[in-house]
């Protein structure tokens, strides 16, 4: 892929699946960062690509294993059994966990940013590049079948996906469309009035599934795909997560809504900073705090998910529009009482040039207070946000069209 390529990004970061977010699972469970994995944790925007960094050389502390990456890593990574399945620019990667070994890789004619979070449905890893589903075996990586899906010359389509018993769940254009994975049926068809132009949209909990399309949520039974319930928003169309009685989500400018789920009724808003613009942000849960990044500001917020209050603030970068010595460009992973967050560090903050070689660095910071606790050096820039396997963890750092992937404990 080259740098022309990546000037359009999927502008979300993928968050985490898991409510509690805490990324750990039983060895049959998929762990993730997406928003419904996550992500990959919006819009699509102009994004350039970092410098090629200097720093290849660093060596992390207690690093497990390193592996190049030929691709740019847009999306999270998910864990499943031992694998961690990694979708690049240029193709889906299945690595062992354990020891960084390429157990296979599927690789399609098209180099595109326009790809989606894979998902587990059974024994198979489903996902999207551009206008196709391909559908393969987990542990093989044989394909069983794909599908061609629709697709709209002018807007770039971002399919968000999920699963109920054996069916895959997910946005067409401007349709809501559930497959059997074994048969190949298409179950159920809704359509939508709008499409989805973010990933993800789409979140499933029990028999329900919570999606947002620009300006409104829908709720539909995931057996039959009927329309259950929707209510009208402001700007929020993407990263859903349930918490208790309230739906929340965030919106283009980096502001966080939460209605309630059986009326709809808006219980509060909080706003990261209504003077920045576009705001690339994602969202992390404690067990009782949320936790959101702006880029635009720098800022990380801690948010009580119950009435929207501000439990804390921390400015871990340089705002955007200023002189960029700390960049922010990953959501918050929470894990024991510790956020992790990545960010871009320039290495020379004297010089005059406006393209800065880059290196990354990973904080840990204490939830309660937001106090800087460690810092992890990190071989080129943060692509995605830390990924946590069973206490370990998981990074992608990457500059100009390719990345790599480094386990550390």
């Amino acid at each position: 892929m080259n740098l022309k390529s990546i000037t359009i990004v999927i502008f979300v970061l993928i968050l985490s699946e898991i409510v509690s977010g805490i990324c750990t699972a039983a060895p049959n469970e998929t762990i993730s960062n997406a928003e419904s994995p996550l992500i990959l944790d919006g819009q699509v925007q102009q994004f350039q690509a970092p410098p090629t960094a200097v720093s290849s050389d660093i060596k992390l502390e207690h690093t497990l294993w390193s592996k190049t990456l030929d691709g740019y890593p847009l999306i999270a990574p998910i864990a499943y059994k031992d694998i961690t399945f990694i979708n690049t620019s240029s193709s889906l990667l299945a690595i062992e966990t354990s020891t960084g070994n390429l157990k296979w890789e599927h690789t399609t004619p098209d180099d595109s940013v326009q790809i989606s979070t894979p998902v587990i449905v059974g024994t198979y890893i489903c996902y999207t590049k551009v206008d196709t589903l391909y559908v393969l075996e987990a542990d093989s990586g044989q394909l069983a079948w794909f599908k061609k899906l629709q697709k709209d010359s002018e807007n770039l389509d971002l399919h968000s996906m999920g699963t109920y018993d054996n069916l895959l769940i997910f946005t067409d254009h401007n349709e809501l469309k559930a497959i059997n994975v074994e048969t190949q049926e298409e179950v159920w068809v809704n359509h939508q009035s709008m499409f989805s132009y973010s990933e993800p949209t789409l979140h499933i909990v029990g028999e329900n599934i919570f999606v947002a399309i620009p300006g409104s949520i829908y709720i539909y039974n995931a057996a039959n795909g009927e329309t259950i319930k929707s209510w009208e928003t402001g700007n929020i169309h993407s990263s859903l997560h349930i918490w208790g009685d309230k739906v929340i989500a965030v919106g283009t400018f980096g502001e966080v809504e939460a209605c309630d789920i059986e009326t709809g009724e808006l219980l509060w808003k909080f706003i990261t900073n209504e003077n920045v613009g576009v705001a690339r942000s994602g969202i992390a849960f404690s067990e009782d705090t949320l936790y959101i990044t702006n880029h635009k500001d720098g800022f990380l917020y801690a948010i009580s998910p119950e009435n929207g209050n501000l439990q804390w603030s921390k400015q871990i970068g340089t705002p955007t529009f200023a002189r960029r010595i700390f960049y922010v460009n990953s959501k918050p992973t929470y894990h024991n009482q510790v956020i992790y967050i990545g960010r871009w560090v320039e290495e020379d903050s004297s010089s005059s040039s406006n393209f800065k070689p880059l290196k990354g660095e990973m904080l840990a910071l204490d939830s309660t207070s937001g106090d800087i606790l460690k810092k992890y050096p990190i071989p080129k820039s943060f692509a995605q946000a830390p990924l946590i396997i069973n206490g370990k963890f998981l990074v992608l750092p990457a500059s100009g069209s390719s990345g790599d992937v480094v386990m550390i404990e």
